[in-house]
């Protein structure tokens, strides 16, 4: 089941975005459960309440009491893995909430398959996150989530597998050549450094020399990285905005 929540202060909006993901859930046989709110505190609140989480939030910027960039800051405290799509009527909030990692934006006015193109989207790549890598040590074949995956290092022509759960694997392989096996997954992964890919879900923060994953762990940028891994989140900013605007 797909967990999906409209949060915007404007009902016409809200009843919208629900007709559309009940439709497409009719038409596709995709179960889903929608729960709507008319503002950020009480989205907050209510997830504090339950201990839930949602796969994909449609969330408005502007909004009273807590606007739409402070409600996804406390979201991300304690739910990494949501797809937040953001639906707003001005396009010069890019940057502002880069740090909240949206995945897309939404301009009103809008027409309805730009929601439903989003929302196929976020479904596909949630049923991707089943995808599994394979690998060869010692005889043994193992075969790993690559959800659980934050990082893969390269160490002494060997690959280390960093899993989510603390548990490392280590097989004999090149960085290079794993990088071109992942590219044909949809699951991403950035090199940060000649020795380092990093699984893009789980990191928190960007700054100029380093990165910080959603346990802590910090994982330093190469100097020959940065300026290309700052214009990776910058282009994932422009496309978004970009999207939103075409469509």
């Amino acid at each position: 089941m797909i967990k999906v929540c409209v949060c915007d202060d404007d009902v016409t909006i809200v009843d919208r975005i629900n007709s559309v993901i009940d439709d497409l859930s009719k038409s596709n046989n995709i179960k889903t459960k929608v729960d709507v709110f008319y503002d950020g505190k009480t989205l907050i609140q209510n997830l504090e309440k339950n201990n839930s989480y949602y796969d994909v939030l449609f969330l408005d910027i502007e909004m009273n009491d807590m606007d739409g960039i402070e409600t996804a800051r406390q979201l991300r405290l304690r739910d990494e893995q949501v797809y937040i799509i953001y639906v707003t009527s001005h396009e010069n909030y890019a940057i502002e909430t880069f740090s909240v990692r949206p995945y897309q934006f939404v301009l009103k006015p809008f027409d309805d398959k730009v929601i439903e193109k989003y929302f196929m989207d976020v479904y596909e790549k949630i049923l991707s996150c089943d995808e599994s890598y394979g690998f060869k040590h010692k005889g043994t074949y193992y075969k790993i989530l690559l959800k659980d995956v934050k990082y893969f290092e390269s160490k002494n022509r060997s690959i280390v597998i960093h899993m989510v759960d603390g548990t490392t694997y280590e097989y004999y392989d090149i960085l290079d050549k794993l990088e071109k096996k992942l590219s044909m997954f949809k699951m991403d992964f950035l090199r940060i450094h000649k020795s380092m890919l990093v699984n893009t879900r789980y990191i928190t923060k960007k700054r100029y020399d380093q990165i910080e994953l959603m346990d802590g762990e910090k994982l330093m940028i190469s100097q020959l990285k940065r300026k290309e891994i700052n214009e990776y989140y910058i282009k994932n900013a422009e496309e978004m905005m970009r999207n939103g605007i075409n469509n």
